[in-house]
């Protein structure tokens, strides 16, 4: 069974009893790190309290409406300067809207919001570093060949480190009933985990790069097949790498002294990515007859242009539809593989009324000229959040959370050094 069966709110999700992983990966966990079994002091072994634990999100379209306009204006002003302020605030109203725990009737625990503690300057030192590598990227075409090759070497060597970066100091920034979470994978553990994908996806283009030399568009002309056969193909690997990526950064992510745990097996993500690529398939030919349909009547005045226009549009709309699609399957995945102390997540977002909004939401923002995307953008994080659950003893949970950390070096390093680079 390749993921949780759906069940009624309110079923208790035990851990699976065998592994799942169907690769090995460098594993390091903190010492001495706390089980859920154990006795917490002050609290009885034997009282364990089975509740459930949503998320809610208490924030609305029209009062974030003001900060968006806000941030929107004085980026402007400032030349971007402003953004990293802007993400600060955007970020921390999320995070003050989001609330987990249960409703505090009856001895239960109370729901409480989300911290987010970022420095500003922080965020627009990560954005300059992002932008001079974006334009090293962009450019590295007008250059010889040696030179893109270096270009794109240095970039996939420094990724790996962006990556974890980011991924530290987003972690030491959020807080939860007083407790920060923190990221311990290592930076060998992030070049290990990074490293080859990346080589692997960029690496045909480098070796094309430095055979062809300047006649590159000539060369990929008379030997297309081969050049698409070793360009895509590494594309086979990507939900491999995705559930790799994906198990790796939840099981090195602590919240207090508790550790969350992912075991989504890797065959569920190659299941999930066929049915998407199906289904794209499948909506963009659908939207592209409907569109073709309805030009039949302009024949006269398009000719065969319509068929071709038609086709385009299909494939846009498709892919408008496949992207909400998407989105809700790899929650709804990720979510039921992923354990906070004994039990599981669990996630009832349901794609059909994903792409719902999205469809409402598109029409809107072309209705009012743009100036629905902040109450779009916060109805999506809405239904995104309240679909979120937990079910377990949520005593243990928050004691065992609330205990003395151990060591956090690696917090405090990734607070003063990190830079959030929006990777």
């Amino acid at each position: 069974m390749d993921s949780p069966a759906t069940l009624p709110l309110g079923t208790r999700l035990d851990p699976p009893t065998v592994p799942l992983r169907t690769e090995p990966e460098p594993e390091v966990r903190p010492a001495a790190m706390p089980s859920l079994t154990e006795p917490v002091p002050g609290r009885e072994p034997d009282a364990r309290r089975f509740e459930e634990l949503r998320f809610r999100f208490t924030g609305t379209g029209r009062e974030y409406f003001g900060i968006w306009f806000t941030n929107i204006a004085l980026t402007f002003m400032t030349l971007g300067i402003y953004s990293a302020w802007a993400k600060v605030r955007r970020v921390e109203y999320v995070y003050r809207n989001t609330l987990f725990g249960g409703s505090g009737a009856e001895g239960t625990s109370v729901a409480a919001a989300f911290q987010y503690l970022a420095d500003p300057l922080a965020i627009l030192r990560g954005r300059l570093v992002a932008a001079v590598l974006i334009a090293a990227y962009a450019t590295y075409g007008y250059f010889p060949a040696w030179v893109a090759i270096l270009v794109l070497g240095a970039l996939a060597a420094v990724f790996p480190w962006l990556m974890w970066s980011g991924l530290r100091f987003r972690a030491a920034r959020t807080r939860h009933r007083g407790q920060r979470f923190h990221f311990d994978g290592t930076l060998q553990q992030a070049y290990s985990m990074i490293l080859p994908p990346v080589l692997i996806f960029i690496g045909p283009g480098l070796v094309f790069a430095a055979v062809a030399g300047s006649n590159l568009e000539g060369w990929i002309y008379t030997h297309g097949f081969v050049f698409a056969a070793v360009s895509f193909g590494p594309w086979l690997l990507a939900p491999w790498v995705h559930a790799r990526y994906r198990r790796w950064i939840a099981n090195h992510t602590v919240w207090g002294s508790l550790c969350f745990s992912n075991t989504v097996p890797t065959r569920s993500y190659y299941a999930l990515y066929v049915k998407a690529v199906l289904f794209l398939i499948a909506a963009s030919f659908f939207f592209a007859m409907v569109v073709g349909l309805l030009l039949i009547p302009f024949g006269g005045l398009i000719g065969n242009k319509g068929n071709v226009f038609g086709l385009i549009i299909g494939v846009l709309i498709g892919w408008g539809v496949f992207t909400p699609y998407l989105i809700a399957r790899l929650q709804k995945l990720n979510w039921q593989w992923t354990f906070l102390g004994d039990h599981a997540f669990n996630c009832d977002l349901q794609a059909n009324a994903l792409i719902r909004l999205y469809l409402k939401n598109l029409f809107l923002l072309f209705l009012t000229l743009g100036l629905w995307r902040p109450l779009g953008w916060i109805a999506v994080v809405k239904m995104r959040v309240e679909s979120l659950w937990w079910h377990g003893d949520a005593g243990a949970v928050l004691a065992h959370a609330a205990l003395p950390q151990g060591s956090t070096a690696g917090s405090e390093s990734a607070e003063f050094f990190g830079a959030d680079m929006g990777f």
